[in-house]
């Protein structure tokens, strides 16, 4: 006969409770002033900000390029008309 699986009473550690996580720890290491303690992370991208600047953290990241389309020239192609005043057609001229 076949073990039933037991069942965990802890809830399963998500992405969510790591960040928090390392926020938190990031926050105490700050305060004491070792910060410098905490693993450096390997990252896909190169820094640029400064010469001693270090990741702390990572996680899944989707690149959002906002750009104007085209070449970022303007063409006018409409027409703004605005009248002020009293409009009278040629009907109304007739009967006057």
């Amino acid at each position: 006969m076949a073990r039933k699986k037991q069942l965990s009473s802890e809830p399963e550690w998500t992405a969510r409770d790591e960040a928090l996580w390392s926020t938190a720890e990031m926050g105490v290491l700050l305060r004491q002033n070792r910060l410098k303690q905490r693993q450096r992370m390997s990252v896909p991208f190169a820094m640029h900000h400064a010469s001693d600047e270090t990741p702390y953290a990572h996680g899944p990241f989707r690149l959002l390029s906002l750009q104007a389309a085209g070449d970022g020239s303007y063409v006018h192609n409409g027409l703004f008309l605005l009248e002020v005043g009293v409009a009278e057609s040629a009907a109304d001229e007739e009967h006057a």
